[in-house]
């Protein structure tokens, strides 16, 4: 099926709910995929993390739109260019992973979406596998941490997070396994943050980071019990955080890891995570180019 055919599918049947971790975990797995991209001797080559939201259709509450989201510094190349295509490495439902090829331009024009301010790492491409082939979930919209809900839940230094994404050392010879990691937040601040010579928003987490979690969605892990005046005893809640940028305070060093792609690999690194803040998804999700997205399927 062609990604502009495919954008709509039924919200009950791939819709994650998270309550309890321990449980959730491996359904929270299916929402990742990782992007890979094919050297010259069309070996396939992974070099970062996707994962999959679902936007529900206004006229149909039992339908959504569905897109891949990842950073954006994962799809451009070393030359600042985006590639013409990527390809998702997915697990199928026989057990084992397979690869789908995900044009970045269709008919010459971008199959993406981007915010007009470019110091947000986010980058937004419809695209729904065949669900009869692939074992795959999304994350529904209504997860997103927006600016209220991190408000009104009293988000803040301390507060648990976990990510899950692609680990270069090991994601899986005939089967995709990310890897989780754990940690909590270090700093929120409404203050832009100098990183990689740019002014961005982010949010800082005291968790460590290598190449190949970027893109990797960060979740809010919240105890409600964890304020000493909220009394309600109940399942911990979860929200989508973010999207993993990068490590923060490193240095580095570089490694090519084929002709088109260098990597940069920390050798020192300050145990903190930049982080894009998932408010800025939610309203690039809002935005009129996914609108306009949404009236081609």
């Amino acid at each position: 099926m062609k990604p502009m055919k495919k954008l709509i599918f039924l919200l009950f049947f791939f819709c994650l709910f998270i309550s309890i971790f321990s449980q959730e975990n491996q359904e929270l797995k299916k929402c990742v995929a990782f992007i890979c991209i094919k050297t010259a001797k069309k070996d396939l080559v992974p070099i970062g993390t996707g994962f999959f939201v679902g936007v529900p259709d206004k006229s149909d509450p039992n339908k959504a739109y569905v897109f891949l989201v990842t950073a954006k510094h994962v799809v451009i190349d070393t030359n600042g260019k985006y590639y013409k295509e990527i390809y998702l490495r997915l697990n199928t439902k026989s057990g084992v992973s397979k690869e789908e090829l995900i044009p970045m331009y269709i008919d010459g024009k971008p199959n993406f979406v981007i915010d007009s301010d470019k110091s947000i790492d986010i980058v937004v491409i419809p695209t729904l596998p065949d669900p009869d082939r692939f074992d795959f979930k999304f994350i529904p919209e209504n997860m997103i941490a927006t600016k209220d809900i991190v408000a009104s839940e009293n988000i803040r230094e301390g507060d648990d997070v976990f990510f899950t994404g692609l680990f270069v050392n090991y994601y899986g010879r005939n089967k995709n396994y990310p890897i989780f990691r754990f940690g909590k937040v270090a700093l929120l601040t409404d203050e832009r943050i100098y990183f990689d010579k740019t002014l961005s928003y982010l949010y800082l987490l005291e968790t460590t980071s290598f190449g190949g979690n970027s893109g990797s969605p960060v979740f809010f892990k919240l105890n409600p019990t964890r304020n000493p005046n909220n009394l309600i005893i109940g399942p911990q809640k979860y929200f989508l955080a973010g999207i993993m940028k990068g490590y923060f305070g490193a240095e580095f060093d570089t490694c090519e890891v084929n002709i088109k792609k260098t990597i940069k690999i920390p050798f020192q690194n300050t145990g903190i995570a930049a982080v894009t803040p998932a408010y800025q998804l939610k309203e690039l999700l809002d935005s009129k180019s996914i609108m306009k997205m949404k009236k081609t399927k």
